[in-house]
């Protein structure tokens, strides 16, 4: 007799595949794995007669390998027929498992016979790959009338699952053996490697899915994506700066460094520092920014969706957003890590950081707010928030992830969603951080609008150092001698101090020689654009002090357009 069911598949641990990385290509790759076992997981059922709805599919050719389609690790289908669900399962469990297997001999293959400077153990690595991975599958009755419930009662399912995890002890032996450097959870694999090893660090211990992270992707089936360290990414507005102005600088073993080491030796340095000083270019920054995404609200729209039909309508939604997403990336010049329903986490230059972010959030509350009004939902309209920080290119992988994890919770929950915060995260003093929403509120512009602002005026003056980053700095003093709390009152639109505070950060602005050299308009004008809607000494000072570090590029924004 014909049934119909709702099954949910969810397949991981993204802490194996994303959250642990020493380079970025292993990140990319990370995420890169998981999309393609959720990929083959929803291509079985959809072969098995489901109909899926996470992800939403135009055809079944978007789930084959190497696809550009990115899925993330939940699946959510349903079946209509006289099969059980619990065979259902099996087949794509089969074809994960499958997957994984492959991944590994291709990788054991790659190291044996292209990389002789290493040995590793070969069973061990087999061993701890048939350990690796999560496959998880639950399913409930479903009827006409009942999605809704159907849906919630596959959620709570699954989580009961998850929390009933077999554990068993390792089948490889692991005595005396260093563990994986990464995380410490799997003993190394690595028996030896030489010092003229390009992917392994001499002192470097990798377990099986640390293997499989750093040489599958050299593998010919894997797409090329190229990633190496984020000294690639914060030379990107220097490069671009002297290719405008026809500087082109011979590079010592450009071959083997790809040009990035050697912008960063003082000898090459010394060399080139005529030609540096005549194109007014000054040194590269050694700074570039990381960002992390993620859709609010997200909970409430997907609950107020009453139909399996809706819920499609949602899911192709987002994954048109990853899409966007990887576009809106790559045309600010970065590089998109993972873009998967409503998360994005990519790196970027400094001189398109904050357009890219803006971009990405901008895209999202369109597509979302064309959804919504398609499905006639009452619920808010999700909105996004990014956390960004900016970190040296020699700072560890793994603290700059931590770093821009925070600074999305930032965003989520100081800036009560809807926000951008950004760490500046230098290598000397304490992190700077500035949070602020999208939107105007009340008479404060949005946060990229006032970093704009403040840009765009450090980069007017013939020399940015008569604009100082010590400006900021100014201000946390004049907070220390008159409060923190500053008032303005508009009068068509001309600011007027209201206390101490506000009347002593204007005196210091009128000291300066960019606004000297105004005349009462130009000023007025100014000070509109500028201090509008600010109540805080502080956040004040902490926004110049961010915006100095961009503005002191060699180019910026649309200057590099």
């Amino acid at each position: 007799m014909s049934k119909t069911y709702l099954i949910q598949i969810a397949v991981g641990p993204v802490q194996d595949f994303i959250a642990s990385a020493r380079k970025l290509r292993d990140l990319w790759f990370g995420s890169y794995i998981l999309s393609e076992l959720s990929k083959i997981t929803a291509l079985q059922l959809h072969k098995d007669g489901c109909k899926l709805i996470f992800p939403a599919i135009a055809q079944p050719s978007d789930l084959e390998a190497n696809s550009p389609l990115i899925v993330a690790n939940k699946i959510l289908a349903t079946y209509e027929g006289e099969q059980e669900p619990r065979l259902l399962i099996e087949n794509p469990k089969k074809s994960w498992r499958s997957l994984l297997n492959q991944m590994t001999e291709k990788t054991i293959q790659e190291i044996t016979h292209k990389h002789s400077e290493l040995e590793i153990r070969e069973d061990m690595l087999r061993q701890q790959m048939a350990d690796v991975g999560e496959f998880f599958g639950v399913w409930t009755p479903l009827s006409q009338d009942n999605y809704v419930e159907a849906r919630n009662r596959v959620e709570q399912l699954l989580a009961g699952r998850k929390n009933l995890r077999e554990f068993q002890a390792p089948s490889w032996p692991g005595a005396g053996l260093p563990k994986n450097s990464l995380d410490g959870l799997r003993e190394s694999v690595i028996k030896k490697v030489s010092e003229n090893s390009k992917l392994i660090k001499k002192n470097e211990h990798l377990d099986a899915i640390g293997c499989v992270k750093r040489f599958y992707p050299f593998t010919s089936k894997v797409p090329h994506q190229d990633f190496n360290d984020l000294a690639d990414i914060s030379l990107k507005p220097w490069f671009k700066a002297a290719k405008m102005k026809g500087i082109v600088l011979p590079f010592p073993r450009a071959e083997a460094t790809e040009g990035k080491e050697a912008y960063f030796e003082q000898d090459y340095l010394s060399s080139a520092k005529k030609i540096l000083k005549e194109a007014s270019l000054g040194l590269p920054t050694k700074y570039a920014g990381i960002l992390l995404g993620d859709g609010d609200k997200m909970g409430a729209v997907l609950s107020e969706i009453a139909t399996l039909e809706g819920h499609q309508k949602f899911s192709a939604e987002l994954s048109r957003f990853a899409s966007k997403a990887k576009e809106i990336v790559e045309e600010h010049e970065g590089n998109l890590v993972y873009a998967g329903g409503d998360d994005v986490l990519a790196y970027v230059p400094l001189h398109t950081a904050i357009s890219c972010a803006n971009e990405l959030q901008t895209q999202f509350q369109k597509l979302m707010s064309e959804v919504c009004k398609y499905l006639k939902l009452k619920t808010e309209v999700p909105t996004f928030s990014i956390g960004m920080t900016i970190v040296h290119y020699q700072e560890p992988l793994s603290a700059a992830l931590n770093t821009v994890r925070l600074a999305e919770s930032l965003a989520k929950n100081k800036g009560e969603r809807n926000a951008l915060a950004l760490i500046l995260d230098k290598r000397s003093g304490a992190p700077i951080t500035v949070t602020g929403k999208w939107i105007k509120v009340g008479n404060l512009p949005g946060i990229a609008t006032r970093l704009e602002n403040w840009i765009s005026l450090y980069r007017k003056q013939e020399n940015i150092s008569d604009f100082s980053a010590r400006l900021g700095y100014q201000l946390r003093e004049a907070r220390k001698e008159c409060g923190d709390k500053i008032e303005f009152e508009t009068q068509k639109n001309v600011l007027y101090p209201q206390n101490a505070a506000a009347a002593f950060v204007l005196r210091i602005f009128h000291q300066k020689e960019a606004f000297r050299n105004m005349d009462k308009t130009q000023q007025q004008e100014w000070e509109y654009k500028l201090f509008q809607g600010y109540s805080s000494i502080r956040q004040l000072s902490d926004e110049l002090v961010l915006a100095h570090q961009f503005a002191e590029l060699p180019i910026y924004g649309k200057e590099a357009q």
